[in-house]
């Protein structure tokens, strides 16, 4: 008997957490329709969630939702809780000097969870309007690029997770191989360029956001390819978005050494 097959119970409770973990709440009907389990699975996987405090079904609508000891598995990814919000700051003012919509995106199972910043046109060039938006991680520059910096196993297990997913939801995403291979263009490059999905001619231009070597996630700048060509905005924004993550990396490194200074216990004298 083979010892490292897979254990199915577990990823499908797994995969029924994700629907959760997307949404906020879900029926056992809407997870089922997403997992495509069978109702008496997916209703034992949630009771089962429930019994053990990582799960609270509301008897008022029979909704199941995900409770604070899920945040809890989360505690050692401490630095991608509070990334969106450190760098907004940075993502603003990087927003301001290309004139394009840039934005920081994080993992989040098999997709990325973006926190954009983007110019509000009419209200000025100074104003800022900001907007919050999950993405696939293989149809997406975003994810692309932050893959492109995780070690191999690491990588090679997101990119079957999400081409799992992809199917189970009938998405018309790349398969593993093409996602491989735009991965190493990536790795190759140092950034990645691919269309956005929001429309005609949309693209983005993406680099992983790292820190000490290890990636916590990306940035990206959208930009309409029609009026800037992929190379144009290469040569014109990456040095922009670059110093971007340089600057939210510095941010973070003293975020964390103010934190440890103020948790080191006091000595006296």
């Amino acid at each position: 008997m083979d010892s490292t097959r897979p254990i199915r119970a577990l990823m499908r409770g797994l995969d029924a957490l994700c629907v959760l973990n997307a949404h906020g709440s879900a029926t056992v009907a809407e997870v089922v329709g997403e997992t495509r389990l069978p109702r008496t699975t997916v209703y034992r996987l949630l009771e089962t969630f429930c019994e053990a405090g990582y799960v609270h079904r509301d008897p008022h609508d029979d909704r199941y939702r995900i409770t604070s000891f899920v945040r809890g598995l989360g505690d050692s990814l401490d630095e991608t809780a509070w990334l969106a919000e450190l760098a907004m700051p940075q993502l603003e003012a990087c927003s301001r000097a290309t004139g394009q919509p840039v934005a920081v995106a994080t993992p989040s199972g098999v997709t990325m969870l973006t926190h954009e910043a983007a110019p509000a046109g009419a209200s000025g060039p100074s104003a800022i309007r900001c907007s919050v938006l999950r993405v696939p991680l293989l149809g997406s520059a975003c994810g692309i690029a932050y893959l492109a910096r995780c070690p191999a196993p690491l990588r090679g297990a997101l990119i079957e997770a999400a081409t799992r997913a992809a199917r189970r939801s009938h998405r018309a995403e790349c398969d593993p191989a093409e996602a491989a291979r735009l991965v190493e263009l990536a790795a190759a490059a140092g950034h990645a360029l691919a269309a956005t999905g929001r429309g005609d001619g949309e693209r983005a231009l993406s680099i992983a956001l790292t820190r000490e070597g290890r990636p916590l996630g990306a940035l990206a700048l959208r930009f309409d390819a029609a009026t800037h060509p992929a190379r144009a905005v290469t040569d014109r924004f990456l040095a922009k978005l670059q110093d971007c993550a340089t600057r939210i990396g510095e941010e973070l490194s003293q975020r964390r050494i103010d934190a440890r200074h103020t948790s080191a216990p006091a000595t006296t004298a």
